[in-house]
């Protein structure tokens, strides 16, 4: 598994995401999350279920009268329970809605990141001045030159025209400063 994935895996179960969503998300098997959830160290806390100890009293006993109120007698009761639910879901959907930007953000950034690391390497690759190559001697364009079947002397200057020939035939090499 590749460490982007291992650590938005674990990231995930550090903020207690549940093992489905992290399924649909990153995509991961339950094997891998639960590997990951054991070689991170977080195997304990991401399987352990909240205590109603843990719990606040005071949400328990909110529910509680929700649950109750949706099957009250009393119209009121009932309107208002279906409300508060109401206003809960959406509550839940702005709460999952504010975690897919800040994901979204995180992408961003990372992305951000690795284009500015791309631009950079373009640049340089725009103002190197190529892959240095070895000059090949005088002498070897001379003796190439000679085979060739042009005129050239002996010592000297190369003439421009054997120069740029021989450019033609090696691409891959610099032509002896002498003759540039």
């Amino acid at each position: 598994m590749n460490p982007d994935r291992r650590s938005k895996i674990a990231a995930h179960l550090k903020a207690g995401t549940p093992h489905a969503q992290i399924q649909q998300e990153v995509p991961a098997s339950a094997g891998e999350i639960a590997a990951v959830a054991d070689t991170e160290g977080i195997a304990k806390a991401a399987a352990r279920p909240t205590s109603p100890a843990e719990i606040d009293p005071t949400l328990v006993r909110a529910l509680s009268a929700l649950n109750d109120a949706a099957s009250s007698h009393s119209t009121k009761a009932r309107r208002l329970a279906e409300r508060t639910r109401r206003g809960l879901l959406e509550l839940l959907q702005l709460q999952e809605t504010e975690k897919q930007i800040a994901r979204a953000q995180q992408e961003v950034t990372a992305l951000k990141r690795k284009l500015s690391a791309a631009e950079a390497k373009l640049r340089r690759a725009k103002t190197s001045t190529g892959p240095t190559t070895a000059a090949a001697p005088s002498a070897v364009i001379r003796s190439w030159a000679k085979e060739k079947g042009m005129d050239v002397g002996d010592g000297g200057v190369l003439p421009k025209r054997v120069v740029q020939a021989w450019h033609q035939a090696h691409p891959d090499t610099t032509a002896p400063r002498q003759a540039v």
